[in-house]
């Protein structure tokens, strides 16, 4: 019978832990269920110990380094099943998402892992500004991709139990670990018939700080997996300090100051046309563009951040790894 692992990293997610694992019990087959602690303060463990004691296949383990690199790395370390797949504490995996994963990951040769996209538990506007974005990119029913997120992804046990997430990464660990998978001539594949559910953050405010975060280490695998640079990723590291360039230079031509205006207007037009071809209410089609706007700005900030954080200041006070 074919066994699947499934190891959820947590930290402080009393309120959507339980949810999780219920959704990873109702799939079938043989699984166990490893809920890594990072180090919550609020009642993520006492409720897993709960869960734990009703059902034996959960196993809970505590891990005092913080990151999701980390706490999955503590779980492959025991993890035993066919198929590995790392859930976030807020994901809901549909009922029969662990087969259809599993049929789909042995219907093509050399893939090492496959997921899907995730739309926003809650149906206010928050999910109607962000899911259409979600869904955009994936233009087929399915598709190879450089980088997985695992936040709801299966691997092959075969594959992945050999290898860690580099603890070294505060964020952007998934698409490192899937370049490496690349690199070694391994696929990945997302398909929409993976969808999960997810529960965002609501607040714009925590939406902003999420994406000026991921920002600061966005270009961290790039720069170790060469290879997998595409023209959106050199437009994403150049934007800003282009834009910044502009306005500096403004200060001695004013004309110059049109090119940063025609920046913002030139990205306002990319989510226009992703707006008006994926969504159908207008007050929506007008916030959305405006929004996405705003967002690509902060994780541009965020990706500058990094680059002097990473590039300049961690090397010159002695930190040579990248």
């Amino acid at each position: 019978m074919t066994k699947i692992s499934f190891i959820i990293p947590a930290f402080n997610s009393a309120k959507t832990i339980e949810e999780c694992i219920h959704s990873i019990l109702i799939q079938e087959g043989e699984k166990e269920l490893i809920v890594v602690d990072n180090g919550s303060v609020d009642n993520t463990v006492k409720i897993v110990n709960n869960l734990a004691e009703k059902h034996p296949e959960i196993k809970v383990l505590e891990e005092k380094k913080r990151g999701p690199a980390a706490a999955r790395n503590r779980g492959l370390e025991i993890v035993y099943g066919d198929y590995i797949v790392f859930v976030d504490s807020d994901v809901i995996l549909p009922k029969g998402w662990a087969e259809k994963a599993v049929e789909i990951l042995e219907s093509r040769e050399n893939l090492a892992g496959v997921g899907g996209p995730a739309k926003n538990t809650s149906r206010g506007i928050i999910s109607e500004l962000f899911d259409p974005l979600f869904l955009y990119y994936l233009n087929k029913p399915e598709e190879y991709v450089t980088s997985l997120a695992t936040m709801n992804a299966l691997f092959k046990g075969s594959i992945i139990k050999n290898e860690r997430f580099d603890e070294n990464f505060v964020t952007s660990e998934d698409p490192e670990l899937s370049f490496r998978l690349r690199r070694k001539g391994y696929h990945l594949l997302l398909s929409r018939e993976l969808e999960v559910w997810h529960h965002h953050p609501m607040g714009l405010k925590d939406i902003f700080r999420r994406w000026f975060y991921y920002g600061t280490n966005y270009h961290r695998p790039y720069m170790r997996y060469p290879e997998n640079i595409s023209p959106m990723f050199l437009f994403k590291i150049a934007y800003l300090p282009v834009f910044i360039g502009f306005i500096a230079l403004g200060y001695y031509d004013k004309w110059l100051l049109l090119f940063p205006a025609l920046m913002i207007l030139g990205v306002l037009a990319m989510y226009s046309y992703i707006g008006f071809k994926r969504i159908d209410k207008m007050h929506i089609k007008i916030l959305f563009p405006i929004l996405h706007t705003i967002k690509f700005h902060i994780h541009s900030l965020g990706t500058l951040y990094g680059l002097i954080y990473y590039g300049i200041i961690r090397r010159i006070t002695g930190h040579k790894k990248a």
